[in-house]
């Protein structure tokens, strides 16, 4: 039995719900809150150390890291393939996704300074306060406080932008010649850009 651990606005978490969905998978779901800070009790951190959403759990076996989880689930369950059946296809669909996982950051700067922040600044500052120092990484706890501290106008919005519209001029540049990111079927780099 399937379980992902997940939460609705996620874009890693919508990816890998898009796979499930496209492969006629079932699953139990388990939706983490990310603005109360969930991801952070120490329960949820003994299956994803990251402190990030989505964790699947399949047959007793934890899975993290969405791209890595939508290949596996790929892999696992072959009946619906989502990716090219020839390598050079295949090396296409993982360049989308690393694209995209480059790119991830830079879409946590543009939600949080639009998305959640006057939530979060609603929050007593001890809570954000805990929140933001239970993230892990010091890059991504700095650019968080950032965008919730100074939402569009923090330093890193701008940039934020940019690499998105960049990513889809290179986007819709390739759709011109192709019928999907992934060749000519809907397949795991479109699970990817598509949230």
């Amino acid at each position: 039995m399937l379980e992902l651990y997940h939460n609705a606005a996620s874009t890693c978490s919508q990816k890998v719900r898009l796979v499930l969905d496209a492969k006629g998978l079932d699953y139990t779901s388990h939706l983490i809150d990310l603005i109360s800070g969930q991801q952070h009790d120490p329960e949820y951190v003994r299956l994803n150390p990251d402190h990030v959403v989505p964790t699947l759990i399949d047959d007793g076996n934890t899975y993290i890291e969405s791209t890595l989880i939508n290949e596996y689930l790929d892999e696992a369950y072959p009946e619906t393939p989502l990716r090219p059946g020839d390598a050079a296809g295949r090396h296409a669909v993982r360049l989308w996704t690393r694209k995209i996982d480059a790119l991830h950051p830079q879409c946590g700067v543009i939600t949080f300074a639009i998305g959640p922040r006057a939530i979060l600044l609603q929050q007593p500052e001890e809570v954000r306060e805990k929140n933001l120092a239970s993230i892990p990484d010091p890059a991504q706890r700095a650019r968080r406080r950032s965008v919730i501290e100074h939402g569009v106008e923090a330093p890193e919005f701008v940039g934020a932008l940019h690499a998105h519209l960049d990513f889809l001029d290179e986007m819709d540049a390739a759709l011109e010649s192709l019928a999907w990111l992934s060749g000519d079927a809907f397949g795991l780099a479109d699970a990817a850009a598509l949230p």
